[in-house]
């Protein structure tokens, strides 16, 4: 009999909301394999570029891992909204449905768990971050080491050091101090103090495409860092904290569209999976109608 007018335009939004997704998903999962099976050439792309301070090899891998699962994710919910929707594959459509249904639950249930335990929350997250200090921070600018390396970003673009000073780096394990200070042409090897990255750079927009071009304001900040010269005594925690209530409106905003966006892909999903049961039962019950009259007049 055909579709009517809201499941067709449940239909067509699955379908333009999807094939974005699907697109986006196998754009993510086609660059993740291609940057795992060709890092020598991207390589020596980024040298070309000017990103030639970083141990780039190790940070591709990683990042190309992030984007098989996540793309490879995206990929498959595209997949069956988009078919589904096109080609009325009812099985498709709910398990779209279940998927997105599930990724949705995930979301509120973290939310609601991270506002009603939130001082707990903030505990966990704070014995957390130190166990990487302790453990996976290296210190060096060109580390290729996940955490390592967001630790550096975090010092570069919010002005802080550490969780709530520098002080907490006194434990880091894997930090390597050692740092070359030159002084009237007399080169001398000393330990760090505080990492270089919770200086205060000349130009801190170097950072991360031309980290050999970074200048501190005082060459001895790692060494004897003060206020003037350094940000040892302002936290990152509480920096990034004040950032996001600034901006809470425009996250709160953007997650509660996310929310929006998911939730009526579930309904659409599955008043369409209902139309195109109901669709195929009237047709049977119309064709089984016609045999019923062909044999009658028999």
């Amino acid at each position: 009999m055909g579709l009517g007018c809201g499941s067709k335009t449940a239909k067509g939004f699955l379908f333009v909301f999807n094939i974005l997704f699907f697109l986006l998903g196998a754009t993510a999962l086609g660059l993740g394999i291609f940057v795992l099976v060709d890092k020598a050439q991207l390589t020596y792309l980024t040298k070309l570029g000017g990103v030639n301070q970083v141990d780039v090899p190790g940070l591709l891998e990683t990042s190309a891992y992030v984007l098989i699962a996540g793309g490879g994710l995206v990929f498959i919910i595209g997949f069956l909204g988009c078919c589904g929707a096109w080609k009325e594959v009812r099985v498709f459509l709910i398990v779209y449905a279940i998927m997105v249904l599930l990724i949705l639950l995930a979301e509120i249930g973290a939310g609601v768990v991270a506002f009603l335990f939130r001082d707990k929350a903030i505990t966990e997250l704070k014995s957390f971050l130190n166990e990487t200090i302790v453990y996976k921070y290296e210190g060096q600018l060109t580390t290729s080491e996940p955490f390592s390396l967001a630790w550096d970003l975090a010092h570069v673009t919010f002005d802080c050091c550490g969780i709530n000073n520098s002080t907490d780096f006194d434990v880091a394990s894997a930090w390597n101090r050692s740092y070359t200070l030159t002084t009237n042409n007399i080169s001398s090897t000393v330990n760090m103090v505080i990492p270089p990255s919770c200086c205060r750079f000349t130009d801190k927009s170097l950072y991360p495409s031309n980290i050999g071009s970074l200048t501190f304001v005082n060459d001895t900040c790692p060494i004897a860092p003060t206020t003037s010269n350094s940000w040892l005594n302002t936290g990152c925690y509480q920096t990034i904290y004040d950032f996001v209530l600034q901006n809470a409106y425009i996250i709160i905003g953007i997650g509660i569209g996310i929310g929006v966006v998911e939730f009526v892909g579930v309904i659409s999903a599955l008043c369409l999976a209902h139309a195109i049961k109901k669709d195929k039962d009237e047709d049977s019950v119309t064709d089984l109608r016609k045999a019923d009259r062909r044999a009658r007049r028999r």
